[in-house]
């Protein structure tokens, strides 16, 4: 039986993305299975997102249309202001758990004047997401302000044991640190269908995603395979730099270029395999999406999730970060040994429980009793 009562989201930009999904079908079981009340704080939140969050959420929002607060500094100081007066005013700190998935720093602050219990989820691994940042003294300065402040936090759940042993050089009480793999498959059960040539990636058009290694690796590949396209799902700040070194390597014909489709199953389901280049990640959602479908997968060794979910290797393949020769060859292999490549994905597929939603709203809600038995 659960000791608290209400769960508030502190949440001020959703974003349309795999994390977000990620946290809503959490969010969404919670509130429709578990009958807790779960309050949505935010600031922004992306109409294609906002279409999946369930009826049973009370979504609270600051409402704006001045573009002025639509950056990170100013989304962060109005959400601490209007969220500390709507929590101060609504909520009883003795039954109310507040969940941090986003701006911790100011989550923390609040949670702590108002004496609420908080929860910190951290997505990305700190240290990778540190020296691959747009802006790296920004990031420095919030590296370590978020491990100083992290020591004020009841609870840190990071998803991959590699950042859970990061994590334990900056805390104090290293008890806090609990990893929870992400909530990604709603349904096992999908029906398989018939491949065709194409590779697929699916996630931000970002320095993060690195995908400039793999148009460079495709361009290889493309020689030898002409008859394969690259189709590539998501929005972001470099995809007019990705369509230019495409048209200068002479594949843009071969390389179809989608905005995020909010449920990638269907294609997955159809390629020939999903690639991962990024520089660093959580625990990333497409991956474990893309062995839900049984597509095999090549990937970046980045830090940290990769690794941890295809096994070291044995639902997948892992590559070196920047190593597009490395990809295209890969690629190549997969093409070439593709019953070999279906037989790690299946593989794969089969140790896909430990990401139900059900399995990590559970130990999510263990974690949060355990505060409020104290």
């Amino acid at each position: 039986m659960n000791k608290f009562k209400e769960m508030v989201v502190y949440y001020p930009s959703v974003e349309n993305g795999g994390m977000e999904k990620n946290l809503l079908n959490m969010f969404n079981h919670i509130a429709e299975k578990k009958k807790i009340k779960v309050t949505l704080f935010s600031i922004y939140i992306n109409n294609k997102i906002k279409k999946n969050i369930s009826k049973e959420i009370n979504i609270v929002q600051y409402k704006t249309t001045k573009k002025i607060f639509f950056n990170r500094f100013s989304i962060s100081i109005i959400s601490f202001l209007f969220f500390y007066t709507k929590i101060k005013k609504s909520f009883s700190k003795k039954n109310t758990i507040i969940f941090s998935a986003q701006n911790s720093i100011f989550a923390i602050i609040l949670s702590n004047i108002l004496g609420f219990k908080i929860l910190v989820r951290n997505g990305n691994h700190p240290w990778s997401s540190l020296i691959y940042a747009d802006n790296f003294f920004l990031s420095f300065f919030s590296f370590f302000s978020r491990f100083f402040f992290y020591n004020f936090a009841d609870k840190i759940v990071v998803n991959s044991f590699k950042s859970k042993n990061f994590f334990k050089f900056f805390l104090l009480n290293k008890r806090k640190i609990k990893c929870i793999s992400n909530s990604t498959i709603l349904n096992l059960n999908l029906r398989k269908k018939k491949r065709k040539n194409f590779f697929v990636t699916a996630g931000r058009l970002t320095k993060q995603k690195n995908l400039e290694t793999l148009i460079n690796a495709f361009s290889i590949f493309s020689k030898k395979y002409k008859d394969y396209k690259l189709l590539i799902l998501g929005e972001g700040n470099k995809k007019k730099d990705l369509i230019n070194l495409a048209k200068e390597k002479k594949i843009y014909n071969k390389i179809i270029f989608k905005n995020y489709v909010n449920n990638p199953l269907d294609t997955f389901l159809s390629s020939k395999a999903y690639i991962c280049t990024s520089l660093y990640e959580g625990l990333p959602n497409s991956i474990i999406e893309a062995l839900n479908a049984y597509t095999p997968v090549i990937s970046t060794n980045c830090l940290s999730g990769p690794e941890e979910i295809l096994n070291g290797g044995k639902y997948g393949y892992l590559i070196p970060l920047k190593d597009y020769k490395t990809l295209a060859n890969k690629m190549v292999y997969v093409v070439e040994n593709y019953k070999l490549a279906i037989k790690k994905s299946s593989l794969g597929h089969k140790s896909l429980k430990r990401y139900n939603v059900k399995e990590i709203t559970s130990k999510y809600l263990m974690e949060i009793n355990d505060l409020f038995a104290r």
